[in-house]
């Protein structure tokens, strides 16, 4: 967007230089829009994984555990000699 402007004012009245930075803004705000909407949906979509995984209420924290046979290894210290003064929580 900075850019677009920093075109469309140093345009010096040159009319394609004006259209090229009204393309690029254009862009701009499109491409702001996605972002929000990306982050928006996988916020939705993270917040849904919490109310079903049993972890709802922990707050406005995206906190998920791991399980199976990588979970026990985590939660037992990792490979052997490698996990002293580790912190996997």
């Amino acid at each position: 967007m900075l850019y677009a402007g920093y075109r469309w004012m140093t345009a010096g009245g040159n009319s394609e230089q004006v259209e090229h930075a009204k393309k690029t803004l254009r862009n701009a705000v499109i491409g702001l829009i996605l972002i929000t909407m990306a982050y928006s949906l996988t916020i939705w979509v993270a917040r849904r994984l919490q109310r079903v995984s049993g972890s709802y209420g922990v707050g406005n924290s995206l906190e998920f555990s791991v399980s199976g046979s990588i979970g026990g290894a985590i939660e037992e210290g990792g490979p052997s000699g490698l996990s002293e003064g580790v912190n996997y929580r």
